[in-house]
C-alpha cells in the first residue's frame, strides 16, 4: 500500500513538473511573440546578407572621397568635380527608380530594405562631395547645394507616397532640417573663410552654429519617437513598417556625423570628441523610445541609456573636450551639460510613462553631473568632485536599500563606503590613529559595516556575506600594532560595539 502511494505521489509530482515546465516554455512564447519586431526577423532570414553591401558601398564611397578629394579640390578642375557630384546625384536617382520599380512592380520589398539604406548613404555622401567644390567655389557649391536640398526632399517625398516608408509628420520635419543642414554647411563654412581668412575662432563657432542646427532637427524627431505605438505594415513586411523609418534616421545620422568631422577636417577647424556627445546622447534617446514602443525589455534599452553616461565620463577623463563651462556655442560640447540635459530628460520621462526603473538610471546620470561639475579641460581627474559624488551615491544605495528592504542593497552600500573610504584622504586621516594602512582602513569600514548589519539583521543577511565581513574584520585585527593606550582604546570600542549588538539581539 505504501509503495502505490509513493509510486502515485512521484508520479503526480512529475505530472507537475511536466505542467511548470509547459506553462514557463508558453511564457517565453508569448514574451517572444510580444517582443517581435514585424517584418525583422524575417528580412534578416531572407535577405540579410544584403546589409554587407549596404557596408561595402558605404567603404566604397570613403574610399573614393580619401582619394580624389584632394586631387579635385582645386579651381581649374571645379568642372570635373561638380561632373562628379552630378554622377552621384544621378546615381542616387537610379536607386530611387529601382526602388520604387520592384515594390510597386513586384513588391520585393527585402531588397527594397537594403536601397533604402544606400539612399540614405548617398543622401550625405552628395553633401560630402560637395565639401570639395566649396573650397574653392562657395557660390557654385551653395547654388548646387540648394538643388540638392530640394532633390533630397522630393526623394524623401517619393518614398513616402510611392514605397509607402512612414516618414510623416514632424519626423518628415526632422529629416529636412538635417539634409538643409548636410548640403548646406560647407558652402556656408566657405564663404566664411573667405572673407574672414585668419579668423579660426569665427570658423569653428560657424560649424558649432551648424551643429546645433543638425541637432534641432532631432526635436521633432523626438517628439515623434514620444508619441504613437508601432504599426505592421499592410503587408507585414520590415519596409511599410512602423521600425524602416528609424533604421532611415540612424543611417542618416550616424552618417552625418561622419560629415560633421569631414567638415571640421577639410577647413581646420579645432574638434575633439566631446563636440560629438550631443549627437550620441540624441541618438541614445531616440534608440530608447523606439525600442520601448517595440515591447524591447527593460534591461536593454537601460543599457543604451547609459551608453552617454559612459562615454561622458571618457571625454571628461581623457580631457577630450575643448571649452569648458561658458556662455558660447561650444557649451553644446561641454560633458556635465549634455549629462544633466539627458539626467532631466530621463527622470521626465520615467515619470510620465510610469515606469519607474527608470529613475534608477536617471540617478546615475546624476551622480555622473555632480561628478563633473566645474570640470576643465585643462585639470585632470584629481579636481573631479570625488567626494560629493561618492557620498551622494552611497547615500542614494542607502536610501533604496531602505525603501526596497534589500539587504543586498545593503551590503553594496556598505563595500560603496569601504571603497570611498579608502580613497578619501579626509578618511584616512580621521581613523590613522588605528589604521595606518589604506588596506587597513577598507578592512576595518567593510569588516565592521557587515558586522554591525548581521547584529541587527542575523536572519536577513547571507551567511557568505557574514563570513567576509568576520574575515576582514579579523584581518584588520591582526593587522592592528597596539601599544599602550592605542590597546586599552580599541579594546573598549570594539568590546563596547559587540556588548551593543548582543544586548540588542537578546
Amino acid at each position: 500500500m505504501n509503495e502505490e502511494q509513493t509510486s502515485a505521489t512521484q508520479t503526480s509530482s512529475s505530472s507537475w513538473d511536466h505542467d511548470e515546465i509547459r506553462r514557463k516554455i508558453s511564457a517565453l512564447q508569448r514574451r517572444s511573440e510580444s517582443t517581435r519586431i514585424p517584418g525583422l526577423e524575417d528580412y534578416l532570414k531572407q535577405a540579410g546578407a544584403s546589409i554587407l553591401y549596404c557596408l561595402s558601398a558605404m567603404f566604397i564611397l570613403i574610399g573614393v572621397w580619401k582619394l580624389i578629394g584632394p586631387v579635385m579640390a582645386q579651381s581649374e578642375q571645379i568642372r570635373e568635380l561638380l561632373k562628379c557630384v552630378s554622377v552621384l546625384n544621378v546615381y542616387e536617382l537610379a536607386l530611387l527608380g529601382v526602388l520604387v520599380l520592384v515594390t510597386k512592380w513586384r513588391n520585393v520589398t527585402d531588397d527594397a530594405v537594403s536601397l533604402t539604406v544606400l539612399i540614405g548613404l548617398f543622401l550625405v555622401a552628395s553633401g560630402v562631395a560637395i565639401d570639395t567644390i566649396a573650397v574653392t567655389g562657395p557660390i557654385v557649391a551653395a547654388v548646387f547645394g540648394s538643388v540638392c536640398f530640394v532633390l533630397g526632399i522630393a526623394k524623401l517625398a517619393v518614398m513616402r507616397k510611392y514605397v509607402g516608408i512612414r516618414l510623416y509628420g514632424t519626423l518628415f520635419a526632422g529629416l529636412a532640417v538635417l539634409l538643409l543642414w548636410n548640403f548646406l554647411i560647407s558652402p556656408i563654412m566657405a564663404a566664411v573663410q573667405e572673407y574672414k581668412t585668419a579668423d579660426a575662432e569665427l570658423l569653428r563657432q560657424v560649424w558649432q552654429a551648424g551643429w546645433i542646427l543638425m541637432l534641432a532637427g532631432f526635436v521633432p524627431v523626438i517628439v515623434h519617437a514620444l508619441k504613437g505605438q508601432p504599426e505592421e505594415g499592410q503587408d507585414g513586411s520590415l519596409l511599410r513598417g512602423s521600425l524602416m523609418p528609424w533604421i532611415l534616421v540612424m543611417v542618416l545620422s550616424i552618417a552625418a556625423g561622419f560629415h560633421q568631422y569631414s567638415v571640421a577636417y577639410s577647413f581646420g577647424v579645432r574638434s575633439s570628441l566631446g563636440d560629438y556627445l550631443p549627437l550620441a546622447a540624441v541618438l541614445a534617446l531616440v534608440t530608447v523610445e523606439v525600442m520601448r514602443r517595440h515591447g524591447v525589455d527593460r534591461m536593454s534599452r537601460a543599457i543604451i541609456a547609459l551608453a552617454p553616461l559612459v562615454a561622458g565620463l571618457v571625454v571628461v577623463a581623457q580631457q577630450l573636450y575643448i571649452e569648458g563651462a561658458s556662455v558660447s556655442l561650444g557649451v553644446m560640447g561641454y560633458p556635465p551639460l549634455i549629462l544633466g540635459l539627458m539626467c532631466a530628460f530621463i527622470a521626465w520621462r520615467a515619470l510620465k510613462i510610469g515606469e519607474r526603473a527608470f529613475l534608477y538610471v536617471a540617478a546615475l546620470y546624476l551622480v555622473g553631473v555632480v561628478l563633473t561639475f566645474g570640470a576643465d579641460p585643462s585639470t585632470g581627474l584629481s579636481y573631479l568632485n570625488w567626494n560629493a559624488s561618492g557620498i551622494l551615491l552611497i547615500v542614494g544605495v542607502v536610501a533604496l536599500a531602505i525603501v526596497r528592504k534589500n539587504m543586498g542593497l545593503a551590503i553594496v552600500s556598505v563595500v560603496l563606503l569601504a571603497v570611498g573610504c579608502t580613497a578619501s584622504r579626509t578618511a584616512c586621516n580621521l581613523v590613522q590613529t588605528v589604521a595606518e594602512e589604506p588596506f587597513d582602513v577598507f578592512a576595518l569600514i567593510l569588516g565592521g559595516g557587515i558586522t554591525i548589519l548581521c547584529m541587527l539583521f542575523a536572519k536577513a543577511i547571507p551567511r557568505f556575506a557574514t563570513m567576509v565581513g568576520t574575515l576582514f574584520l579579523a584581518v584588520f585585527l591582526v593587522r592592528l600594532q597596539l601599544w599602550n593606550e592605542q590597546l586599552v582604546l580599541s579594546s573598549v570600542i570594539i568590546s563596547g560595539i559587540l556588548a551593543a549588538g548582543v544586548w540588542y539581539r537578546a
